[in-house]
């Protein structure tokens, strides 16, 4: 359990750290919805109890009538309705204890383990989630996923305990325990708490280039400006110039720095478009490369 509780806290602290700070954890043990359902609902059948974890998972996103309806022939009807009757139940571990201590059920002591060693460690955002079953068969003890309450975008983290993996591949002796996270929602999230913004283009600069040859120059340009906080845009699809100069436009870009190759191989020069004032500036690029960066600085 040591190992699950690491992996939690380790989330709990990542989000925050992100400047996350309203995400909860819902955490639950398959162990524990495996336990109720073999005692208090009689199914042994190992894939019987999957497609009950299964239906579980698909709560969420169907709705209770529609994981009724679409397991209706696959499993019995009154055994799915208590399973999940059981599996709506969430909140502090205090209330979850209320409804769990009656039926006696040994699991419930790994979920007692983890609440108390995350409250030593001042992992503070956590409820229990007797619905939380991760929906893939090879899950085998605790689970959590990390959500958002102010939004259905989903779980943002999500993992346990796979035991059930390394058996597959012959490994009883191995356990395995860890969690996944979605960069998507992340971001989502982030850019919904104002931690991160939508791409500023007011500042933009677009490098745009005629020629694939001087991709070299454009890759370098644009890397040592964006190493000085200028946020700088260019093509890596190919496109053609006219395309480039579109995109720079659509964009809005403040700025744009034109690479004609015919123009560098006869004049050696580059030219910057201020897109603003449409004002037009040479910058010759046979000097020192960091002389022509530290020119364009100024400008841009």
């Amino acid at each position: 359990l040591e190992l699950d509780i690491e992996i939690i806290e380790f989330t709990s602290v990542f989000l925050n750290k992100i400047g996350l700070k309203k995400i909860i954890i819902d955490i639950n043990s398959r162990e524990l919805l495996e336990e109720y359902i073999k005692n208090n609902l009689n199914i042994l059948e190992e894939e019987t109890l999957f497609e009950i974890f299964r239906a579980i998972d698909k709560v969420p996103k169907k709705g209770r009538s529609g994981v009724l309806e679409e397991y209706e022939k696959k499993i019995n009807n009154e055994v799915l309705e208590k399973a999940m009757t059981f599996a709506e139940m969430k909140g502090s571990y205090e209330e979850i204890n209320r409804f769990i201590e009656p039926l006696k059920l040994r699991s419930w002591e790994s979920i007692n383990k983890v609440v108390v060693s995350l409250a030593n460690r001042k992992v503070d955002n956590i409820r229990i989630n007797l619905g939380i079953v991760r929906g893939l068969d090879y899950y085998s003890g605790i689970v959590f996923e990390a959500v958002d309450n102010e939004s259905n975008s989903g779980s943002l983290v999500g993992g346990g305990r796979y035991n059930k993996l390394t058996e597959t591949f012959g490994r009883k002796d191995m356990g395995a325990t860890g969690a996944a996270g979605g960069i998507e929602r992340i971001i989502l999230a982030m850019k919904k708490y104002n931690i991160i913004k939508d791409k500023d283009t007011k500042n933009l600069t677009c490098i745009v280039y005629n020629s694939p040859e001087m991709v070299n120059m454009v890759e370098r340009l644009a890397s040592d400006l964006r190493k000085k906080n200028i946020p700088i845009d260019y093509d890596l699809l190919g496109r053609s110039f006219s395309k480039q100069i579109n995109d720079a436009e659509n964009k809005k870009a403040k700025n744009t720095i034109v690479i004609n190759s015919e123009e560098v191989k006869s004049n050696g020069n580059i030219i910057l478009i201020n897109n603003i004032d449409k004002s037009e500036k040479r910058i010759n690029i046979e000097k020192n490369f960091d002389d022509i960066i530290n020119e364009l600085i100024k400008i841009v």
